[in-house]
């Protein structure tokens, strides 16, 4: 498959898809990170899905979607004993290297949450193995992707239950997990290059940066660059 998200997205467009549609690959030859950075895990060692949700939540909210779902996942893998930090606002990050992504994308009037995990990895191929980590690279055993799967699927409809009225509850989540926490970053936002320190992130769930002595809150970037 080339991408779940693809797949997801041409399902809505034929009218095949609702909300909790699932979508599920081994493999994808066109994954997508945010940015349209490219997204690739060994084949049948990764968790890789795509899942059509439809917020009960006024659309302007559904930004939130990507903070919430972090949030879900990075409970789910401290429940297996993985201590993982959230990288604002897509990336789950598991001692310093990359252990998966989230892409939110809405399709008419519904959102396809797009997740990858790198669960069973045993070798990163050498343009990324300093940067990328697997669930077996930490826990020194095979997980079992059925059962992280279901695991993820709640969580993400737990907190993503919380974009609206109980978003406080993320927040305060992303906040004790938040990777960039102090960190000097470059990205781009809105189709502008913007560096600073990140020293928060606010109740609406932007990334607050220090820019020149000025509190600037990001709502959306991508390519966010540790310096």
């Amino acid at each position: 498959m080339e991408s779940t998200s693809d797949e997801a997205r041409r399902a809505i467009g034929a009218g095949e898809a609702i909300s909790g549609s699932l979508y599920l690959a081994e493999y994808q030859t066109n994954g997508r990170g945010r940015g349209g950075n490219s997204w690739v895990c060994p084949e049948g060692e990764g968790l890789l899905f795509s899942l059509v949700v439809d917020p009960d939540e006024p659309e302007a909210v559904w930004y939130r979607m990507s903070l919430a779902v972090g949030v879900g996942i990075v409970e789910v893998l401290g429940d297996m004993g993985v201590e993982a930090e959230l990288k604002w606002p897509n990336d789950i990050y598991v001692g310093g290297r990359k252990l998966g992504g989230i892409l939110i994308e809405k399709v008419d009037d519904l959102l396809v949450v797009g997740v990858g995990l790198n669960v069973n990895v045993r070798d990163f191929s050498d343009d990324v193995a300093g940067r990328a980590v697997s669930l077996f690279g930490v826990l020194g055993e095979a997980v079992n992707r059925e059962v992280l799967l279901s695991r993820v699927v709640v969580a993400i409809y737990r907190y993503g239950s919380l974009i609206g009225g109980g978003f406080a509850r993320v927040v305060e989540l992303a906040r004790g997990s938040f990777y960039l926490m102090g960190r000097d970053l470059r990205m781009i936002s809105h189709g502008e290059c913007i560096e600073g320190r990140a020293v928060g992130i606010s109740d609406e769930g932007y990334l607050e940066l220090d820019v020149g002595g000025e509190l600037v809150g990001v709502v959306q970037a991508h390519g966010v660059e540790v310096l």
